[in-house]
């Protein structure tokens, strides 16, 4: 609410310049201010103390009907007086719209505007000294003769003061406020600096970490602490070959692929095969390569150039070549009746060679090693058998293991193992695994329980993370 006093303080002869009109011409002034004062009259028969009272209606403030009104009640009767359909009512919009738009005038004393009263008031004796004396309406008589017999007329201006009065003008304002309301969706774009720092969070032990990030497919696991032991099933036997001739046993491969999955959660320091069960002669390879080779008791003349009397290279030690099952189907009678069922290293292809009425296998001495050319035999009997033949004599150290002596072949060993793994761990989103293939081959002896099963108990060390955290800070905008 706003408090606008206007003070108006306007001079008897400023308002009789007002009056007058322009100060152009001081001496049409002067006559124009002599006709306006004598047109007036006596006005004390207008306004005496008996006449006052009908003329200006008297109002006594000293107890009007707001008193009692508290400020909610004041403002409550201003706004039903706003709504009233009456005199007052309208009166009261009236005023209020005209406060609204009327302009805002600035009155400067020295402006245009009050020129003429300026002037007047500078020149207010010139004006009309010759008609008044003083403020009571002294007249003041001419010096003329006292035989001269005139009558004069003299006008008593009443005593005129100068009131200032202030005039309050009270204001309203009904505020109104409006509002909208702003629905985002639900994704917007949001910038962010980050720093990212990650440490690494074991949910409970290493070891329950490790079993955590490293799957093993290929036969049934079971963990302890961090050791995997893989259990290899026994194959279905083979089917004989088609030479007329039966035996109670043959020698026989088998390969069991083993999958080893690591996570990029596991970084492994060390992965070993330390325990090696089979029914048979064992051998692990990886991509192909012999990593390990497992048996109780060899052959005393296996890698012994000296019984190759032909010169056939012979293996120095048995992951020279790859694990294979060779069987002598020599009539018992036969006098040189050797090894029947066996467990040969071959480093090279071999090949069939009759002499006579008899099947050998030769032994190829130079060429392409069969981690060269990719050779390999397949699974089962043969192909590598002789058919009373005697070619075991010449090409003895080829020859391993007798598989009789090696129908259950337990060993406690030390083999590393060169796993394929993550440079380096993604500590978000999920894991990723890589895997590395490995082949167990075993060559066992037919007719004999589990034959060619086989356990492999794995071990695992290294670094290990169930989780990463982010200790980073973000700032976002």
């Amino acid at each position: 609410m706003s408090v606008l006093p206007l003070h108006r303080t306007l001079p008897a002869f400023g308002l009789l310049a007002l009056l007058i009109g322009s100060a152009a011409n001081a001496q049409d002034a002067m006559d124009r201010a002599g006709v306006a004062v004598g047109s007036v009259g006596d006005p004390s028969g207008h306004f005496n103390a008996t006449t006052v009272d009908d003329v200006v209606t008297p109002y006594e403030t000293s107890t009007p009907a707001e008193t009692n009104m508290d400020h909610n009640t004041f403002e409550d009767r201003i706004l039903t007086t706003r709504q009233a359909d009456n005199d007052q009512g309208r009166v009261l919009r009236a005023t209020e719209e005209s406060a609204i738009v009327r302009p805002n005038v600035e009155i400067d004393a020295q402006g245009p505007l009050l020129d003429d009263a300026n002037w007047a008031h500078e020149n207010a004796e010139d004006i009309a000294g010759k008609y008044f004396t003083s403020e009571t309406g002294t007249c003041t008589e001419p010096n003329l003769p006292v035989t001269t017999k005139l009558d004069f007329f003299c006008e008593s201006s009443p005593a005129r003061e100068t009131k200032t009065c202030e005039l309050i003008r009270n204001i309203w304002v009904d505020r109104t406020d409006t509002y909208r309301c702003d629905v985002r969706t639900a994704n917007f774009v949001k910038v962010c600096d980050k720093t990212n720092s990650y440490s690494c969070v074991v949910n409970s032990n290493a070891n329950s970490c490790i079993r955590n990030n490293v799957n093993i497919t290929g036969g049934t696991v079971t963990w302890n602490g961090n050791r995997a032991t893989v259990a290899l099933p026994t194959p279905a036997h083979p089917q004989e070959p088609a030479i007329g001739l039966h035996r109670t046993r043959w020698a026989a491969l088998v390969k069991h692929p083993i999958s080893i999955s690591v996570s990029d959660r596991f970084q492994p320091s060390t992965v070993s095969i330390r325990r090696v069960d089979a029914r048979g002669v064992a051998q692990v390879t990886k991509d192909g390569v012999p990593v390990g080779t497992y048996v109780n008791s060899r052959l005393g003349h296996f890698a012994n150039p000296g019984a190759n009397p032909y010169g056939t290279q012979c293996p120095s030690v048995a992951n020279d070549g790859l694990l294979v099952a060779y069987t002598n189907t020599k009539i018992s009678s036969h006098p040189n009746n050797r090894h029947m069922p066996e467990a040969w290293i071959m480093m090279r292809p071999h090949y069939y060679q009759p002499w006579l009425t008899n099947r050998w296998v030769s032994i190829v001495g130079s060429g392409p090693t069969v981690f060269e050319s990719g050779h390999d035999v397949p699974e089962g009997i043969g192909p590598l058998y002789t058919w009373n033949g005697i070619s075991t004599l010449f090409h003895q150290c080829v020859q391993y293991a007798s598989l009789p002596a090696n129908r259950n072949v337990v060993r406690d060993t030390l083999t590393f193992l060169d796993l394929n793994t993550f440079a380096n761990a993604r500590p978000v989103g999920p894991r990723r695994f890589i895997s590395t293939d490995l082949t167990t081959r075993v060559v066992y002896e037919t007719d004999v329980a589990q034959a060619g099963s086989a356990q492999l108990t794995f071990e695992f060390e290294g670094a290990c993370c169930d989780r990463f955290q982010n200790n980073g800070d973000a700032q976002c905008q």
